[in-house]
């Protein structure tokens, strides 16, 4: 679904890491259309756009605060900047939306972007304390880490926290998830990180 942004929140927090690097990767050229398959706050794709004349770029992000920053940020490129809300694995989709049957370049910047990780309410970061929430798009139906923690059992969260967070305490963690959770709820980012920290053992915490 194609976006247009009205948001007021101000786009130009964000510096984009290497844009030369970036541009020189690409050699955008006059008319050429790109994608930028994680656009963020469309830092790289307002340095693509300013590249050269007549340049047309195809924007998806799953997160609609960054999509609505980069809406705003991407304004002054007028019909030459089109917006999606989607994953970027869904690009056919958003090329076909277009017209376009194949572009001249391609971005993807993946990770958690720093507008996720700095509002502590996004649920990414334990610096500040926020609901367990971790979801790229928020609008989705799909289960905030709130649910994978309080519901999961205790082999599949052993399972992940050691594949995916090569973590070699995953077991003495999941245990400790679950064994608090039967007395209450864990719903915050500082409360998780209280949990893990006690998991680990006392000459391990430094």
């Amino acid at each position: 679904m194609m976006q247009t942004m009205h948001d007021t929140a101000e786009p130009t927090r964000h510096v984009p890491v290497l844009p030369v690097e970036t541009l020189e990767a690409l050699s955008p050229r006059a008319g050429g259309r790109y994608l930028d398959g994680t656009l963020g706050m469309g830092g790289h794709a307002s340095a693509i756009l300013s590249s050269a004349p007549d340049i047309e770029l195809c924007g998806l992000d799953r997160d609609e605060e960054a999509l609505a920053l980069a809406g705003q940020r991407l304004s002054v490129f007028g019909q030459r900047a089109h917006l999606f809300h989607c994953r970027y694995s869904d690009f056919a989709d958003a090329l076909k939306g277009l017209g376009w049957d194949k572009v001249d370049g391609a971005l993807l910047d993946i990770g958690v972007s720093s507008l996720q990780l700095d509002e502590a309410e996004r649920g990414f970061s334990f610096y500040g304390d926020g609901p367990l929430d971790m979801r790229m798009d928020q609008a989705s139906v799909q289960p905030s880490a709130w649910h994978w923690v309080n519901r999961e059992s205790f082999d599949k969260l052993k399972d992940c926290i050691a594949a995916l967070g090569e973590e070699p305490q995953a077991g003495r963690i999941a245990r400790a998830i679950v064994d608090a959770r039967q007395k209450n709820t864990i719903d915050t980012t500082g409360q998780l990180a209280a949990l893990v920290e006690r998991a680990y053992p006392a000459a391990w915490r430094a």
